[in-house]
């Protein structure tokens, strides 16, 4: 009998205008976090770059990414929110248990 497995989700939106070697840098720095507090069997999706509803700064378009996780406990996400936060180039995130 396998135990519960805890799911989570993060939606992450970047600033559009990253480089493709500066988006992967802060996506690879993203699973890292993540791997420390516990996740495993990490999925990212790219959901394209959208218009988004309201301005956030100067940016009125954003590029979407979806990471799905699972961990064995409940994650405590106070450090992980931190990072999210510190990182300018991520102009807007969302953290979500399934």
């Amino acid at each position: 009998m396998s135990a519960k497995k805890f799911q989570y989700q993060t939606v992450a939106v970047l600033n559009p205008r990253l480089e493709e070697k500066e988006r992967s840098g802060i996506l690879s720095k993203v699973e890292e976090e993540i791997k420390e507090l516990g996740g495993e069997e990490i999925k990212v999706s790219h959901f394209g770059t959208k218009n988004l509803v309201y301005r956030i700064g100067k940016e009125e378009r954003g590029d979407f990414w979806v990471v799905d996780y699972e961990a064995k406990k409940p994650i405590n996400f106070k450090e992980f929110n931190l990072y999210l936060n510190r990182e300018t180039k991520i102009i807007r995130y969302l953290v979500l248990k399934k």
